[in-house]
């Protein structure tokens, strides 16, 4: 047993003083105590030199008792059941060959859908198109997607709006401070109602909607469901140490009683596009790739989520995963 537990920290680069030995000797489950202390030092003390006692008993301390440290974690490897409906899958049925009209497609029904979700709120449901609009002289509801939004030489905000039968422009007058700061944050492409007037060639915008989130109904639920995007594995700038650490957290290998709680109640991870960093998305890529061949970042990244246990991972493609030509 000595020469077992010295000789995994020594294979770890961790040096151990007596005391620190003895306590971890003296533990009902020495064996697994040691392999848990070298993955939590390996991830949060990287340049820790000398394990010490008072190190063994504050790490002890943190998980309550020396049996019962592993136990979040082995609950991972008890049979889960798995509940979810697959609404659509493209796995080799693409319906588009990337050509412009296609793009047009995808963004002409972008801009139906939040034009429907803007038409149904209360103060659009009376809305006029672009084109009829520039010739009411009553109340004016429009909506449309925003081509440019600029500044007069008085600080006001104008907006040019167009639809599919034309285009307006939009006066957001800097008194209006509600409006006007609404207006701050507007930006290109984004598809907007306004409710106004009309005075000349301009609309005064008295009032600026956004098609907002719909709400749904709450559910309860007894498990909890992890979101990731964007971990761009095969990039320099992937942050291995860090998603290292996360697999360990899910696993129930990392962080404190309350954390690894959290953990045990994941049931499902979500990544929400670009697990890998692709190739040739934009120019001179190549030169900030640690791993420079697709195969070969998608096999790291099955690696990689591979090491978690018993939770169900579900990954949607992004712009720098193997779908079009960006």
């Amino acid at each position: 047993m000595t020469e077992n537990i010295i000789s995994k920290f020594a294979a770890a680069e961790i040096l151990i003083d007596e005391e620190a030995y003895l306590k971890i000797k003296n533990c009902d489950d020495s064996s697994n105590l040691v392999d848990s202390l070298i993955n939590h030092l390996t991830i949060s003390s990287p340049e820790m030199v000398v394990l010490t006692g008072k190190l063994v008993e504050n790490y002890l301390d943190r998980i309550v008792s020396p049996k019962s440290y592993d136990k979040m974690a082995q609950s991972h490897l008890l049979q889960r059941e798995f509940n979810f409906e697959i609404l659509q899958d493209t796995s080799r049925k693409s319906y588009t060959n990337g050509e412009i009209k296609d793009l047009s497609s995808y963004f002409q029904n972008r801009y139906h859908k939040l034009q429907e979700m803007l038409t149904n709120k209360r103060e659009l449901k009376d809305v006029n198109s672009v084109k009829i609009a520039t010739s009411l002289d009553d109340v004016v509801k429009i909506v449309g997607m925003v081509n440019d939004i600029r500044n007069t030489k008085n600080n006001h905000k104008l907006i040019e709006i167009e639809d599919e039968t034309g285009d307006a422009t939009v006066l957001i007058h800097n008194e209006n401070h509600e409006v006007f700061e609404q207006a701050e944050r507007i930006v290109k492409d984004e598809v907007i109602g306004v409710v106004g007037s009309r005075k000349g060639s301009l609309i005064m915008a008295s009032e600026l909607i956004n098609p907002g989130v719909p709400r749904i109904d709450e559910k309860s639920m007894n498990f909890g469901t992890v979101f990731l995007s964007d971990i761009h594995i095969g990039s320099s700038t992937f942050l291995d140490s860090a998603f290292q650490r996360f697999i360990n957290w899910i696993n129930g290998d990392f962080g404190d009683e309350e954390q690894r709680e959290i953990a045990n109640n994941v049931k499902y991870v979500v990544v929400a596009g670009d697990i890998v960093d692709g190739i040739g998305v934009y120019p001179s890529q190549d030169k900030e790739l640690t791993i420079k061949d697709i195969h070969q970042q998608y096999e790291e990244a099955a690696r990689l989520f591979g090491d978690i246990n018993n939770v169900k991972i579900i990954i949607a493609p992004g712009n720098h995963s193997v779908v079009f030509k960006s």
